[in-house]
């Protein structure tokens, strides 16, 4: 047995300057927080975050309306239907707009990127409208920097994903 655990076990005030820890305790192994880690090793980097801003039908929401068949008692193609009736063209074409860009972003970079789509009606869209000033219209946002509002081209938005992937480290 070592030194340090003979004293510290019946006179923790005898032991070692070196065995003990904090308050004259014996000293634990480190914890997590104060080990050395060396920088960039085996490190897994999340893919680049796209988010798709705007007024949007529920039909894109995640629950949208399988939450609302069980209490109208209705088949998700009817709500469907009579939703795509009542919602204003703007909101249709900013749903038409999300679908292509994901499309595209599918096509081009598949699981490489992760795609969000947020209304602004909700809580996390009204604070990222805020943020990102995008008022009422359609924007797309790449790892919460590129900020492309009303895009009419693919393009630029390829440009920037492109950018953010680049920016990633590679793992180990």
């Amino acid at each position: 047995m070592s030194g340090c655990f003979k004293v510290h076990v019946y006179r923790p005030w005898l032991a070692k300057p070196g065995c003990l820890g904090h308050r004259g305790w014996p000293r634990r192994t480190p914890r997590k927080a104060n080990r050395l880690v060396r920088p960039f090793e085996n490190v897994v980097t999340r893919p680049p975050r796209v988010q798709l801003l705007g007024l949007l039908p529920a039909i894109l929401k995640p629950c949208g309306p399988a939450c609302a068949q069980p209490f109208t008692n209705r088949n998700v193609e009817a709500l469907r239907d009579e939703e795509w009736r009542e919602t204003p063209a703007f909101v249709l074409e900013n749903a038409d707009r999300a679908h292509r860009i994901a499309e595209d972003l599918f096509r081009d970079f598949g699981d490489r990127v992760r795609i969000e789509v947020v209304g602004l009606d909700s809580p996390r869209g009204v604070w990222l409208g805020l943020r990102h000033r995008v008022g009422k219209g359609f924007a797309v946002i790449v790892d919460g920097r590129d900020v492309f509002r009303d895009p009419r081209d693919y393009d630029p938005v390829k440009g920037a994903v492109s950018r953010a992937l680049s920016n990633r480290t590679l793992p180990a």
